[in-house]
């Protein structure tokens, strides 16, 4: 896990693949809330404080496509993966599965961003 930058009070991390991320959550003992950065959803942070404050709530806060990639290449130089809600959450599932965790208990719950409505 590597430390990004703190903005508007995010601690953003970078990890170098999907099992640095599925082991931390997979060993700790308390409930992980993940958020993702987007840069659509940067650009307006001072405006939508909603958003904001979720992602101050979330334990980790990871880039979510090209556009965080290169914002934080070209003003603070550094080079970031992408991990998108979209890749990692089956990849999480199935990491579990290898990884015995069948006997364990946990809930899973994924939340769409603001706008999308859940339907059972």
């Amino acid at each position: 896990m590597k430390y990004i930058e703190n903005i508007h009070k995010l601690n953003i991390y970078d990890f170098e693949n999907e099992n640095e991320i599925f082991q931390i959550i997979h060993n700790s003992k308390k409930i992980n809330i993940i958020n993702f950065i987007y840069f659509n959803r940067f650009a307006m942070l001072d405006k939508d404080t909603d958003y904001l404050n979720s992602l101050k709530n979330a334990e980790l806060v990871l880039i979510d496509g090209i556009g965080m990639q290169l914002y934080l290449k070209s003003f603070n130089g550094v080079s970031v993966n992408n991990f998108n809600g979209t890749d990692l959450t089956p990849s999480f599932l199935e990491y579990l599965k290898k990884n015995d965790c069948k006997n364990q208990e946990a809930t899973f719950f994924v939340l769409g961003w603001k706008g999308f409505e859940c339907e059972k």
